[in-house]
């Protein structure tokens, strides 16, 4: 009767130890699940942050470029600007040079004008 006492003890003990190990094993399954979610996630997060690089490094691409648009169309109007006062400069010079064609024509007028009164007055006398 003890003998029959003791191995039913002895497999109750058996049960129960291989209940634990069941038990053990599901939550280890649990955690490995729990880890591979983790890994997934972060995955995920790095490539957000990978996808947010690239989107800035364009940005500044495009920055960059914008810059030397501006940079070009700065120096077109430089351009412009000094072709203008060449231009400006030129019709000034002609200006000068119209006016003082006219003052000599002005001069050599009234030079004769003066020769004409001279002479009238000759005449006179």
């Amino acid at each position: 009767m003890m003998i029959v006492m003791t191995m039913k003890t002895t497999a109750m003990m058996m049960k129960m130890t291989a209940m634990t190990m069941k038990m053990t094993a599901m939550t280890m399954k649990m955690t490995a699940m729990m880890m591979k979610m983790i890994a997934m996630t972060m995955k995920m997060i790095a490539m957000t942050m990978k996808t947010t690089a690239m989107m800035m490094k364009m940005t500044a691409m495009t920055m960059k470029m914008t810059a030397m648009t501006m940079k070009m169309t700065a120096t077109m109007m430089k351009m412009i600007a000094t072709m203008i006062m060449i231009i400006m400069m030129r019709t000034i010079v002609i200006t000068m040079t119209m006016m003082t064609t006219i003052m000599m024509t002005m001069m050599t007028m009234t030079t004769i004008m003066m020769t004409m009164m001279t002479m009238t007055t000759i005449m006179m006398t």
